[in-house]
C-alpha cells in the first residue's frame, strides 16, 4: 500500500544522484494517509507528475535571484485531476505567477477513489528568512474543514461532519476493506455494508455488534489495525451518534497503530469532534447557568433547544432531567426526582450507555449500576495506571449492558496482553462471553477450546459479585 511512498523516495534518490542540491532544496508532505496513494493512482502517472514539477521547479530555480521558499498544496478529488494553491515566502507575485504558469501545462494523475493532498516545498537560493510569511495563506483540507466548523452553528456542525464521513470517510474504507482477499468473509462483509451504506436511518449498532460477520472482520485483521471499529464509528457518525462514537474513539485510539489508515482518519474525527463539543459543550453552560440562576424553565428551553440541533447528546437529556426535577419540586410539595428520572433514563444512557452520571437509586441493583456510572469519571487520571483502568473500563461496560464495547475492548487488551487473566478467567473468554450476551455464539466455533460451560456459568458469578458487593448490602430489598 506504501508503493507511492517508495517510489517518491527513489525517485528523490535519483535526483540526488544527478542534481544532489536540487534534492536538498525539494520537501513533499502527505497531507493524506500515505496509505490510500498507493491505491489512488497510477504508479507511472504519479511518478511523471512528480518529475515534472520537480524539473518545472528547478528550471525556475536556475533564473530566479531571490531568496524565496515556494509552498505548493496539491489536492485531488475522485476522478478529477490535482488543483494548486500556491504560496511563496517572502511575498513575491511575480515568482507566484511564473510557479502558477510553469504548472498549468504538467499533465497530473487522476485521484481512482479519494481525495488526496501532498505539499510540496522548494527552496530557491538561501530560502526565507525566520519568522516564514508565506502569501497569500494556502491551507490543506484539515485546515479548511477546521475554519469552517469554528464559524458554525451546532446543526450545521453536526451535517457538516456527517458529510465528511459519507462521503471523505466512508467510501476509502469501503475500498480498502470490500476488496481484500476471500479468506476474509468478515472484513468484506463490513465493506459491502459501506459500500452500500445500509446502515443509514437504522442504529450502527443493529447492523455491526449484532451480526456475527462484522465480528469475524474485528478478528481478521492485524494488531493495530483498526479499519472494522472504525467503520463502525463512522457508521454511528452518519446516523448523528456523535456520543456513541466519541466514546468508542477514545477507547480505540489506545490499541491503533499510529502509522496506519484508520489511525489517520481517528485522528481527524478526533479534531473534527472536539470542534463540534465546543460549541455544544458552551450551549449546555449556559442551560447550567440559567438553572443555577433558579432559571429552571429557561434552561429546560435551552436544552431543548439543543437537542432539536442534535437529538442525542446524553449531557443535554442529563440536564434536561435534572432541570426538570427543580421545577418539579417547585411545583409539588413532594420530591418527584425518581418520576422524572425515570422519564429520561432510557434516552440519556441510549445516547452514552456509559454516561458517567444517574438519576439516583431506589434498590440494590440500581445503586450498584449508578455507582458503576459514577467509576468512569475517575478512571484515566494517571498514567501509571492505565492498564489497570482499562481493565476496569471493560468489566464496567459489562456490567452496564454496553456488551459491544466491552467486547471490543477485552479483545483488543487480550492482543496485547494474550496471557493475562481477569477476575479468574483470559481475555478470550471474557470477550466471548460479551458477545454471547449480544446474542452473538457464533464467534465460539472458531476456536477449538469448548466455553460453553465456563460462559453459561458466568451469569452466576457476576450476580453474585454485585449482591456481595457492600453499596448493594446497604440496600433492602
Amino acid at each position: 500500500m506504501k508503493k507511492i511512498l517508495l517510489i517518491l523516495l527513489l525517485f528523490a534518490t535519483r535526483i540526488e544522484a544527478q542534481e544532489p542540491d536540487m534534492a536538498k532544496r525539494t520537501v513533499i508532505v502527505f497531507l493524506s494517509s500515505e496509505v490510500i496513494a498507493g491505491e489512488n493512482f497510477s504508479k507511472d502517472a504519479m511518478l511523471n507528475w512528480v518529475k515534472e514539477v520537480q524539473g518545472a521547479m528547478a528550471n525556475l530555480m536556475k533564473t530566479e535571484k531571490t531568496n524565496s521558499v515556494v509552498k505548493i498544496i496539491a489536492s485531488w478529488t475522485k476522478d478529477r485531476k490535482c488543483k494548486y494553491q500556491l504560496s511563496v515566502c517572502p511575498e513575491n507575485n511575480t515568482l507566484l505567477e511564473q510557479v502558477g504558469t510553469v504548472l498549468q501545462p504538467i499533465n497530473s494523475p487522476v485521484a481512482n477513489f479519494a481525495s488526496f493532498e501532498l505539499m510540496l516545498t522548494f527552496k530557491f537560493n538561501e530560502g526565507c528568512n525566520a519568522p516564514e510569511t508565506f502569501s497569500p495563506e494556502i491551507s490543506g483540507a484539515a485546515e479548511q474543514m477546521k475554519k469552517k466548523l469554528s464559524t458554525q452553528t451546532l446543526l450545521q456542525r453536526k451535517e457538516t461532519i456527517r458529510n465528511w464521513a459519507l462521503q471523505e470517510v466512508i467510501p476509502v474504507l469501503a475500498h480498502f476493506t470490500k476488496n481484500v482477499d476471500a479468506q476474509f468473509p468478515g472484513v468484506q462483509a463490513t465493506g459491502k455494508m459501506l459500500e452500500q451504506k445500509n446502515f443509514l436511518n437504522q442504529q450502527a449498532a443493529t447492523v455491526t455488534e449484532k451480526d456475527p460477520l462484522y465480528w469475524r472482520g474485528v478478528m481478521e485483521m492485524n494488531k493495530g489495525n483498526l479499519i472494522i471499529p472504525l467503520s463502525k464509528v463512522l457508521m454511528h457518525v452518519a446516523n448523528d451518534e456523535f456520543d456513541l462514537a466519541r466514546r468508542y474513539l477514545g477507547m480505540l485510539f489506545r490499541f491503533a497503530d499510529k502509522e496506519s489508515l484508520a489511525s489517520h482518519y481517528l485522528m481527524d474525527l478526533n479534531r473534527n469532534l472536539d470542534l463540534f463539543y465546543q460549541c455544544h459543550d458552551s450551549l449546555i453552560r449556559e442551560g447550567i447557568r440559567l438553572h443555577d440562576d433558579g432559571k429552571y424553565a429557561e434552561a429546560i428551553k435551552q436544552y431543548n433547544t439543543i437537542l432539536a440541533a442534535y437529538p442525542n447528546s446524553a449531557w443535554a437529556r442529563y440536564e434536561l432531567y435534572f432541570s426538570s426535577t427543580y421545577l418539579e419540586k417547585g411545583n409539588k410539595a413532594k420530591d418527584q426526582s425518581a418520576a422524572v428520572w425515570s422519564k429520561h433514563q432510557s434516552a440519556v444512557y441510549a445516547a452514552d450507555p456509559l454516561y458517567p452520571m444517574g438519576g439516583g437509586a431506589s434498590n440494590g441493583r440500581e445503586a450498584f449500576l449508578l455507582f458503576r456510572h459514577l467509576q468512569i469519571k475517575e478512571l484515566f487520571r494517571e498514567s501509571s495506571k492505565l492498564k489497570e483502568d482499562l481493565f476496569t473500563y471493560a468489566d464496567i461496560a459489562l456490567d452496564l449492558s454496553a456488551y459491544s464495547f466491552a467486547a471490543h475492548l477485552y479483545w483488543y487488551l487480550m492482543i496485547i496482553f494474550p496471557e493475562e487473566k481477569f477476575k479468574g478467567q483470559s481475555l478470550l473468554v471474557w470477550y466471548l462471553y460479551s458477545l454471547q450476551k449480544l446474542g452473538v455464539t457464533e464467534p465460539q466455533h472458531f476456536f477449538k477450546e469448548d466455553y460453553t460451560a465456563i460462559l453459561n456459568g458466568l451469569d452466576k458469578t457476576r450476580e453474585e459479585a454485585m449482591k456481595n458487593d457492600p453499596l448493594y448490602k446497604s440496600f433492602k430489598e
